[in-house]
């Protein structure tokens, strides 16, 4: 105010406020930003963001994440509620979505949200590839109808080294190749409970040593008749990976440069 009295203004204050207020309204609804219209082909693309709402849930009033997915073609839109926004809230968010709006769009449109950024799915044909920045991490087949579920068992070992349990009714196993299916049974056959916490440590010996060396392992142990705990065990290290079978009785022996045969106790 001192300013303008010596650059000459002489009104009063609430003139001068006035007046500023006057400018701002003026710039601000001149510099309104401007939108290019889009248009969409049906199946192209979908919209999806996470929102903070509050609901009453059995009496209690709490903080739900709400799923907004949004079919960028005719706007058509599906909303779902989580308890966070995790990724496997994020994955049944979307299944919800898909199969409600009747379909996959071809790509997905997102915000800067952590749950989806740090994980890309992509689409080919007949699969789909499920990415943590460069690193693939899970590999699926494409289902061609609703309702359908796919598993890749490998993807579970991790979990049952600390559930052996779930290997019982676990769905994803069921599509355990037939050495590994025999092996399993066998085991609940001879050692009840603790069937399922052997079969674990076999599977565990996959991503150590691969698929195929593990069941070359286990076809000569179905072969042999020799399905004991004790010789899961030796399973595990990579020697035993690689041996043969003495047939009059049935121990393996390792190839370590000297054979060596677990005790007999015939």
């Amino acid at each position: 105010m001192k300013r303008s009295s010596k650059e000459g203004y002489t009104g009063g204050f609430s003139i001068l406020t006035d007046y500023v207020r006057d400018r701002r309204r003026g710039l601000a609804a001149s510099s309104k930003p401007a939108y290019v219209p889009l248009k969409f082909e049906l199946g192209e693309a979908f919209q999806f963001d996470w929102s903070d709402e509050w609901l009453t849930v059995g009496g209690i009033h709490r903080k739900i994440q709400a799923a907004h997915t949004k079919r960028c073609a005719r706007r058509a839109f599906f909303l779902s509620a989580h308890p966070t926004q995790a990724h496997e809230m994020l994955y049944d968010a979307h299944a919800r979505a898909f199969t409600a709006l009747g379909g996959v769009p071809r790509r997905g449109i997102y915000g800067n949200m952590k749950t989806a950024v740090d994980k890309v799915v992509k689409r080919t044909n007949g699969r789909v590839d499920i990415h943590a920045g460069n690193a693939l991490v899970a590999r699926h087949q494409r289902l061609p109808g609703r309702g359908q579920a796919g598993y890749d068992w490998q993807h579970y070992i991790p979990l049952i080294g600390k559930k052996p349990g779930a290997l019982r009714n676990g769905a994803p196993f069921a599509d355990m190749p037939p050495p590994l299916a025999q092996l399993q049974a066998a085991l609940r056959r001879r050692e009840r409970q603790q069937g399922d916490r052997a079969m674990a440590k076999v599977l565990a010996a996959v991503p150590a040593h691969g698929l195929e060396a593990v069941l070359r392992a286990v076809k000569q142990m179905l072969d042999a008749g020799v399905t004991s705990i004790e010789q899961v065990a030796n399973l595990r290290t990579p020697d035993v990976l690689d041996f043969t079978i003495i047939p009059h009785c049935k121990l393996l022996m390792l190839r370590t440069g000297i054979d060596k045969g677990i005790k007999c106790r015939c």
